[in-house]
């Protein structure tokens, strides 16, 4: 969040300069009514695809559906992590065997150490809950092509 924007490009400068001390650390996932734990490097919920400069790390990700989509990178060496980043602007990165995805309509994280972000913005320690409320809130914009672009 201290990076300023260098050419639209401030995510991905920012991850190169995580990389160095970058860890896998262990999450508990409950997805409505399933559990799982996992080391993984990433754990992101979205309720649109995109996120971060255009990365669609949630690529299925629909804001009308009713569901949070729940992206996850297994626990990778940081040469395979540096190579697949590479992906999530097209949103393949999530065919990779060591990416897993879910749906639900409430996701609750825990992971000792770490802390809950929310488009940017610090929200605090885990865990978090977080549970769509279809309907509660109004937007108003322009058509959307199949892309979901407008």
């Amino acid at each position: 969040n201290s990076m300023r924007r260098w050419f639209g490009q401030r995510y991905t400068l920012a991850m190169l300069r995580e990389l160095t001390s970058f860890r896998a650390m262990s999450y508990t996932i409950v997805a409505d009514a399933d559990r799982v734990t996992t080391k993984a490097m990433i754990v992101s919920v979205g309720n649109g695809p995109r996120y971060g400069g255009g990365m669609r790390i949630c690529p299925s990700a629909d804001i009308h559906d009713g569901f949070l989509d729940v992206t996850v990178l297994a626990q990778v060496s940081r040469a395979r992590l540096l190579w697949s980043f590479r992906l999530v602007f097209s949103g393949a990165h999530i065919s990779l065997p060591f990416v897993t995805t879910m749906r639900a309509e409430q996701i609750s994280l825990a992971s000792d150490g770490a802390t809950a972000y929310a488009d940017g913005e610090r929200l605090g320690p885990l865990p978090i809950t977080i549970r769509t409320l279809p309907g509660a809130l109004s937007v108003v914009g322009g058509v959307l092509d199949p892309q979901g672009t407008p």
